[in-house]
């Protein structure tokens, strides 16, 4: 039995997520194989069911029951994100930026990143990534400035440089 009360509290638009868990999936001894644990809303207007499809093949049923409902928690909205590439995410406060597990690639091959509609960079952030950048720049600007003088000079072989 799944209640109208949960019903209403379900974002048909959202993306979940639950703890491995062998009443949702079982497995034997790696839950995470052709498995994400995000999951999908899908409603059978047929059968009037909800279920939770995992993300992975999206063919993964579990159906929601009053008593199962709370092995979900909301990650996000779909309405309230857009994709995002990765570069630079974590110029993003945490509480605007999502790292996830949506398909068959899951998160060993690097997941996907969305981030809050809206959402802007943390200056701070910014900042230290530059000076970071800047630094490492000089870094490696220095060893080259060595490297050629070292080859100028026969203080190294060519072979290694």
């Amino acid at each position: 039995m799944f209640s109208q009360e949960n019903r209403n509290k379900l974002i048909l638009t959202g993306l979940y997520e639950a703890e491995p868990n062998k009443k949702i999936h079982s497995w034997y001894s790696e839950p995470y194989w052709c498995f994400n644990w995000t999951f999908n809303v899908q409603y059978n207007e047929r059968l009037d069911k909800y279920s939770m499809v995992d993300t992975y093949y999206d063919d993964k049923y579990f159906e929601l029951t009053d008593e199962d409902f709370d092995l979900f928690t909301l990650i996000f909205d779909f309405n309230d994100v857009e994709k995002h590439n990765g570069n630079n995410i974590w110029d993003y406060d945490e509480d605007d930026r999502y790292h996830v597990a949506i398909d068959s690639g899951g998160m060993y091959c690097g997941g996907k990143y969305f981030i809050k509609k809206g959402a802007t960079k943390n200056k701070e952030k910014v900042l230290r990534r530059l000076k970071e950048e800047i630094d490492s720049a000089k870094d490696r600007v220095k060893d080259l400035e060595q490297k050629y003088d070292d080859a100028l000079n026969d203080k190294i072989s060519l072979r290694y440089i």
